[in-house]
């Protein structure tokens, strides 16, 4: 079976003939005064204008393939061409947000709140409905507790103040780390 294929120019499109015909040796077909006709019906196939996200695939239903580059692929079907035209989008990089807090503390990031020193990570949809990845590194830092006995005759001045009593006196500072540090006089 022989079949033919017709090129037309002016839209720049291939299609299959509708006629076929089983060689047979030395078979003429078509005189000048008869030709033979290949006929071809151009079908008006719109070209498509596909976009997918990074690492995402398109099953194109015309050519039965599916692709996963940017590129313009052509395949002959339903006897016309047909024209795609592919655009992957740049993969979206993984961000990471830093937070610390004291021990006690929460810390509200993406509509939950934390409390544990960890990795949390969330994928959210950018602008352009590809997936992106937040990763947070939340660290916990310790409140410093400390103890001091001290025995003292009349009075004791501790930080700044004086007592005349026995007691337990707490004074609170910020450590270096940004939390508190408490101590507590058992005087």
């Amino acid at each position: 079976i022989i079949t033919f294929k017709v090129y037309d120019p002016v839209s720049d499109r291939i299609v299959i003939s509708t006629n076929q015909i089983t060689f047979q040796s030395q078979q003429v077909i078509g005189y000048p005064s008869s030709p033979f006709v290949v006929e071809a019906m151009f079908q008006n196939w719109e070209p498509e204008f596909i976009t997918i996200c990074y690492g995402d695939s398109f099953a194109w239903d015309k050519s039965g393939k599916t692709y996963t580059e940017s590129g313009v692929y052509t395949t002959i079907y339903d006897n016309a061409q047909a024209t795609l035209h592919l655009t992957v989008l740049p993969e979206v990089p993984t961000t990471t947000e830093y937070a610390t807090i004291c021990h006690g503390e929460t810390y509200t990031w993406n509509g939950q709140t934390y409390s544990t020193e960890g990795e949390y990570s969330v994928t959210l949809q950018n602008a352009l409905g590809c997936d992106s990845i937040v990763t947070l590194h939340l660290t916990v830092n310790q409140t410093k507790h400390a103890e001091e006995h001290i025995t003292a005759c009349d009075s004791y001045t501790w930080n700044g103040q004086t007592y005349t009593q026995s007691g337990d006196y707490i004074y609170t500072t910020t450590a270096a780390n940004g939390c508190d540090s408490i101590v507590t006089l058992h005087l």
